[in-house]
């Protein structure tokens, strides 16, 4: 009987604790930080417990962020603040983005521009930190387009750029390089672009003049693409201390619009965006998933280690599927005449197949003289040859095609031996504004260095092609009946 009064007891003390407690969670938020306080007054009376409801975290500043309780009644009676975590350049909890020396605290970061510098630069012209023109002078054009990329975290936009000219130990001669002296260990972001219709590389070379035999230092060739869209290529380097490199294209001509020089230590690299994967179709090329730097490289890990040029994020368009003679996806008829030729997929394994009378398998285009014509990177490239167009139906001829100098041109006439279309109209050479090109009815040029598409509606009947005597790089051309 003893032990049951005791164990009643027990029971009842037992409850007015937790029913002390429970009322204890609804009196306002401790004044003395945490979870739970003591309560004030001269008595020192009994301590209150909270269990406080949190807002979700807000940024403060570029260190902190900061919540508050929501539980009702007590709103904003109590608020903590930490620090931001870093997680690829962003917090997590409070979505605050990392830019600029935040990312890269104690480094020295420095952006050369092309548009602050000389038009006219010599030979030994200093661009700034241990960067000069090197082999040959050149020149800083400003261009139309828009280019972007990232640096530092921080966006980009340019619009001018220094012409480095082909490969430095090319056949043709001499051509502008940049000559980088680091007297401390650097890290260099070439931001450049390529008008051309091929995937082209800027690389490290030991002499400013190397022989023919000489290549590039092993293991620095790196993509900045093709000169498709409006992102710049990036070519990073690393130069130790009390070297001197010298940084050239690898073989056709490029530009660079800014070069990004960071000194004092290990950069690191975070995303600064990324982009999903698009399946290709019959129809349309597809992409990779990939993710962007906050210093513009292009990534196809989140991780940051596989790099990739922008045209190695491209998949080819995917085969048609045929059901009943009709593909399922765009319709098309299984035995449609081909429209478009593209070269550079057709002649990639075998360049022999242009030759005089080749059709491709097409009702309306035919090579009637082959000049010298071979395969190149990017399509095909020819010096004198002339093609033939016949069409039954109005058409739209699509030729695309680049030159790697100005004033290069082919021809279009129609079966009585007259120019057909408008012409290109007159345009100022890229590399000397004294010069001008004005075209005749028919006559369409390469100018500025850039991948260009001419099209033209053709009525019935038959016309010629004429590219003249110097080198011409036809990446495709199409002919489809207008609807």
């Amino acid at each position: 009987m003893r032990k049951s009064k005791i164990m009643k007891a027990l029971l009842v003390f037992g409850m007015s604790v937790v029913t002390a407690t429970t009322m204890a969670g609804l009196v306002a938020c401790s004044d003395n930080g945490g979870d739970s306080g003591n309560g004030g007054g001269n008595g020192g009376g009994q301590g209150t417990t909270h269990t406080h409801t949190w807002s979700d975290w807000t940024s403060v500043d570029g260190t902190n962020h900061k919540r508050e309780c929501t539980a009702e009644g007590h709103e904003g009676e109590k608020t903590e603040t930490a620090a931001h975590s870093n997680v690829n350049n962003k917090c997590p909890d409070c979505g605050y983005q990392f830019t600029g020396s935040q990312v890269n605290p104690g480094l020295t970061q420095t952006l050369i521009k092309a548009e602050d510098l000389d038009t006219n630069l010599a030979i030994g012209a200093s661009l700034g930190n241990g960067l000069k023109i090197a082999n040959k002078a050149t020149t800083v054009e400003t261009g139309d387009s828009e280019y972007t990329s990232y640096f530092n975290g921080e966006a980009l936009t340019l619009t001018s750029k220094i012409n480095l000219g082909g490969t430095i130990n090319g056949s043709s001669g001499a051509q502008a390089c940049i000559e980088v002296t680091a007297t401390t260990a650097t890290t260099l972001y070439v931001y450049a672009y390529s008008g051309g219709n091929t995937d082209r590389s800027l690389a490290l070379y030991e002499t400013s003049t190397p022989t023919s035999g000489t290549k590039f230092i092993e293991g620095t060739s790196q993509s900045i693409g093709n000169g498709t869209g409006t992102a710049l290529g990036v070519a990073k380097f690393t130069i130790g201390a009390g070297e001197t490199r010298y940084i050239g294209s690898t073989g056709s001509g490029i530009n660079i619009y800014a070069i990004g020089v960071v000194t004092g230590g290990t950069v690191t690299e975070t995303v600064k965006d990324s982009v999903p994967a698009k399946a290709s179709t019959c129809t349309e090329t597809g992409i990779k998933a990939h993710w962007i730097s906050n210093y513009g490289v292009y990534y196809t890990n989140q991780g940051l280690t596989a790099v990739s040029s922008i045209p190695g994020l491209v998949t080819d368009e995917a085969p048609h599927t045929y059901a009943n003679g009709k593909c399922s996806v765009c319709g098309r008829d299984e035995n449609a005449a081909i429209t478009k030729i593209d070269f550079n997929k057709l002649l990639a394994d075998n360049p022999a197949l242009y030759d005089v009378n080749a059709t491709f398998n097409t009702s309306w285009l035919k090579v009637t003289a082959k000049g010298t014509s071979t395969y190149k990177s990017g399509g095909l490239s020819t010096k004198g040859s002339k093609l033939e167009i016949t069409v039954d139906v109005t058409s739209t001829l699509s030729i695309n095609y680049f030159s790697t100098s100005d004033g290069r041109k082919f021809t279009i006439k129609d079966s009585s031996g007259q120019g057909y279309g408008d012409g290109t109209p007159t345009y100022v050479d890229s590399k000397d504004s004294s010069k001008t090109y004005t075209q005749a009815a028919g006559e369409y040029h390469a100018s500025k260095h850039t991948n260009k598409t001419v099209v033209l509606e053709l009525t019935p009947g038959t016309y010629t092609i004429t590219f003249d005597a110097q080198e011409h790089k036809v990446g495709w051309i199409s002919c489809e009946p207008v609807a």
